[in-house]
Order: structure tokens, then sequence, then C-alpha cells
């Protein structure tokens, strides 16, 4: 999975979670930068066209190792991300969507997104 937008590109490293697509996985940048992404949500269009809604955040090599071996949950993984902000992505697809595959990034930040957007506490990557 490949996300593409005029403010930056991430290209799949590996995948935590896996349901018809990457739900949760690891990306990097064009700088090789790493990022711990989440697909937050599917919002309907109608006439069979959604939008899904996924959150990367910078991640270091050491704090992704911490999240993998359960140290750090998946909420402060999100909620607590190293500097505070992320990347929301918007991407469209559907039977009869005109922007198919055509995403849109915009940055945020972290304290400002509503608390049920994240993962519940406690959730980590060994259970």
């Amino acid at each position: 999975m490949i996300f593409k937008t005029d403010l930056i590109t991430l290209s799949h490293v590996e995948t935590f979670h896996y349901y018809d697509f990457p739900r949760l996985f690891s990306a990097r940048d064009e700088q090789g930068n790493l990022y711990l992404v989440n697909n937050i949500d599917l919002r309907e269009l109608g006439d069979l066209n959604y939008i899904d809604d996924f959150l990367a955040v910078p991640v270091s090599e050491d704090r992704l190792k911490q999240i993998v071996a359960g140290e750090i949950d998946l909420h402060d993984a999100f909620r607590l991300a190293e500097g505070g902000r992320g990347i929301w992505f918007e991407h469209p697809w559907g039977e009869e969507s005109p922007n198919k595959h055509v995403e849109t990034a915009r940055e945020v930040i972290l304290a400002e997104l509503e608390e049920d957007l994240f993962v519940k506490p406690g959730v980590t990557l060994k259970e």
C-alpha cells in the first residue's frame, strides 16, 4: 500500500493487522523516516463509494520495537506519538468513485483529535 499526496508519500513496510487490506502497519516516507499507520474510520458516501481515513504518526525504530513488543499500547503509540503531530490521509474508493485512488493528506495535532478516534487504552500488538 502506498499513500502518495502533495504533502507526503508513504510506502508500506510491515503489516501488523490485515483485514481486506493492511489496517495497521508501518511505512516509510521518501527520506526514510518511519511511521506507524492505522485505519481510523470508514465513511460511506453513498452509491457504493467510500473514504477510508488513516492516521500516520512518526515513530523511531526503538519506539516501534517497544510497540511491537507490547511495551507501549496502541492508544499511546498514536495519542502520545513523538512530536505530537501526525498525518491524516483520506483514501477514496468504490464502484463509481470519480476520485478513486486519489488520496488527500493534512497534518494534524494529535492532542486536538477526538479521543474516540484512537484505539482504546491497554490494547497492544501482543494480544
